[in-house]
């Protein structure tokens, strides 16, 4: 299983983009500050 990090994962974007890699097969770790993201997303 490869490996893969989503910075900026909790934003609309970073949510479906890891959303996607992980359906795809990929280990998805998500880093965010939570600025504008929100914890709900991830």
């Amino acid at each position: 299983m490869k490996k893969i990090l989503v910075v900026g994962g909790a934003g609309y974007i970073g949510a479906h983009i890891a959303w996607l890699l992980q359906e795809g097969g990929y280990q998805v770790r998500i880093y965010d500050d939570f600025s504008n993201g929100l914890k709900s997303r991830v």
